[in-house]
């Protein structure tokens, strides 16, 4: 076709486009022209035609066929074309949409929405929900075999694991909900009953110490504010030692435990009497004077000394009462409990065993707290000194022995018998220093009596404690070693009645010190126990008859020495006899046949200076 306007000679040819046939290839070429001022635009396509001549010949170009298309037509039709297929795709993809997500949301969306609102509804705290959940009821009997089917099946399965877990910790939780309550209880219980330790003593459940000063600080109170009086008590048990030496400790807290119920009921109920500690006892009574304390105190007393049978043996305790009454006494607490125990020690010396409190009993106390205290250093500054009175034989008229005596010259009390800081010695471990010093110094006196030309025998006194004291056999014999002095001319005086103390010990002991040798001598006979059948066990060699003996030398006192003077005799013992005061008495003695004199009217006890002196002048009197 021939262009009446300007004619683009330019061809394109588009490898794409090109379609090969059997015998060649077509051109698609671009032709524009200007048609009435408006520009077109056609595409040619040139198609060669051949003609076949048959098999195995050249085909044959014959000509051309020529195909021209308008370019605006075909984008017109295209572009609408083009635009039905989009609107329908868009249709048909939204409809697909709206159907995936109708079988989305019926399918998956609706039972995951509906699991999980179920879920969200079960509250751990409310048993009702958690257990029973119709939401998921509905999902898991629906009948679906699918994927949220087995999510819900999963999920039960876990919350009915969980609803056992919940029953496990119920029930442990009620079981130690319940534990706790026993335990809380229990811890009152014992808080209780602490508390009650706290002030109640555990044998005899009288009130202790502490409640006792609280008691008498809030009875000293309200009888300051209304103006009355009360006493205070101290007591302690008069046997009470004898009784657990003899019958043993269980025996002594029956013995406790006893007293206890009676003197508890012998008192009123306003009334308190506590236990301060061992045999000690104490009393607060309200609204009585120095004439009623009396009465109080006897009715106590009397209650103590009812036989008491414990395994089918009677048993006598007693009691020793002093009594301090406000405000006669003191106006605090602590002044009126000691002014009270100070009259007990004034009980301790009376037969009716009750004192109340005077200034001059006072006075006695404080004298005993200075000599305690004294004990502690008097050895160390040599406050001590032996003392010695000679025994005499009654055949030969000569010097048979020496008994060593203990004297005291204190720096502010002066001289102090023995018979006074001895038992107080007694009371605390100081007896045993006071006893190896006496032991060291005897021994080491006797040196000089050796030197002197007198073979003399040493008698030394020893506490029942010592006797009581398993350990005193190995002390004794390591200071004896210490000295070259014949064992058998040391003699050890026991009194009587601390052997019956703690018999079983004091039979081993004395048959210990036997075998070292020594000699063993009861002094003060008759005035303990006298227990005869005990006395025939011991391993004694000497007994010593009490000087109360001769003082009172009635006919009856004359029976008593010469029975005592045949048993020892009968049993092989040699007698001494203590408290020959003077010649009268000598005469008087002599007739019954005694071993060994022993008193004033030989010698007062007299120190080391003076002894070796009166031996010479006593030997040159007896050979006169």
């Amino acid at each position: 076709m021939a262009s009446k306007g300007s004619t683009t000679d330019s061809k394109t040819h588009v490898s794409r486009s090109q379609q090969e046939g059997k015998y060649g290839k077509g051109e698609i070429s671009q032709i524009d022209y200007t048609e009435k001022g408006e520009k077109k635009t056609f595409f040619e396509y040139k198609l060669p035609i051949y003609f076949d001549h048959g098999v195995g010949e050249q085909p044959e170009l014959i000509g051309y066929c020529y195909i021209y298309a308008n370019q605006t037509l075909i984008f017109e039709r295209v572009q609408y074309g083009f635009i039905i297929i989009i609107v329908n795709s868009l249709i048909k993809t939204v409809a697909l949409w709206f159907i995936f997500l109708f079988f989305t949301r019926r399918i998956i969306a609706m039972p995951l929405s509906a699991l999980t609102q179920a879920t969200k509804q079960l509250d751990p705290s409310d048993q009702k929900s958690f257990r029973h959940c119709d939401k998921l009821d509905k999902i898991f009997y629906s009948g679906n075999d699918d994927e949220i089917y087995h999510l819900t099946n999963s999920f039960l399965k876990m919350r009915d694991a969980v609803i056992e877990k919940f029953d496990e910790i119920e029930q442990q939780n009620a079981t130690l909900e319940e534990r706790v309550k026993e335990r809380t209880s229990t811890i009152e219980e014992v808080n209780k009953e602490l508390k009650h330790l706290s002030l109640h003593d555990p044998l005899t459940g009288l009130p202790n110490r502490n409640l006792f000063h609280d008691r008498l600080e809030h009875l000293l109170l309200m009888a300051k504010r209304d103006n009355f009086c009360f006493a205070v008590a101290s007591m302690d048990l008069r046997k009470f030692k004898e009784i657990n030496d003899t019958f043993g400790h269980l025996a002594g807290d029956a013995v406790l435990k006893e007293l206890s119920k009676r003197m508890q009921g012998a008192i009123r109920s306003v009334d308190t009497v506590a236990r301060m500690g061992g045999d000690e006892f104490a009393l607060l009574v309200q609204g009585v004077n120095a004439e009623a304390v009396d009465i109080v105190g006897k009715k106590i007393v009397a209650c103590t000394y009812q036989p008491i049978i414990f395994e089918q043996q009677s048993i006598i305790a007693g009691v020793n009462i002093g009594f301090s009454i406000y405000p006669d006494h003191a106006n605090n607490a602590d002044a009126l409990y000691k002014s009270a125990d100070i009259a007990m020690y004034t009980a301790k010396k009376n037969e009716k065993g009750i004192a109340v409190f005077t200034p001059i009993v006072n006075q006695e106390l404080e004298r005993r707290e200075i000599i305690s205290q004294g004990l502690n250093d008097a050895i160390e500054k040599e406050q001590f000194q032996l003392y010695y009175q000679p025994i005499i034989c009654g055949k030969t008229y000569k010097v048979h022995g020496l008994e060593a005596l203990i004297r005291w010259e204190h720096p502010k009390l002066g001289f102090i018998p023995s018979g006074e800081f001895i038992p107080i010695a007694e009371r605390s471990n100081i007896i045993k220093l006071l006893t190896d010093w006496v032991l060291h110094q005897a021994l080491l006196d006797s040196k000089q009596f050796e030197q002197s030309g007198y073979n003399l025998s040493i008698s030394v006194n020893i506490s029942g404690r010592l006797i009581s004291d398993s350990t005193f056999n190995v002390n004794f014999q390591k200071i004896i070693q210490q000295y070259q002095f014949p064992n058998e001319k040391i003699k050890l005086e026991i009194t009587e009645s601390s052997m019956m103390k703690n018999p079983q010990q004091a039979l081993k002991t004395l048959e210990q010190l036997k075998t070292l040798g020594v000699s063993i001598s009861i002094d003060d006979f008759g005035t303990g126990y006298s227990s005869f059948s005990y006395l025939a066990r011991l391993p004694v060699d000497e007994l010593k008859i009490d000087r109360t003996f001769l003082k009172d030398f009635n006919k009856n006192g004359r029976v008593v020495i010469q029975a005592i003077t045949d048993l020892a005799h009968r049993l092989e013992l040699e007698v001494v006899a203590e408290g020959v005061e003077n010649k009268e008495v000598l005469q008087r003695i002599q007739e019954f046949g005694c071993d060994y004199w022993q008193g004033y009217h030989f010698s007062r006890p007299i120190p080391l200076t003076q002894l070796l002196q009166w031996l010479a002048e006593f030997e040159t009197r007896s050979e006169q």
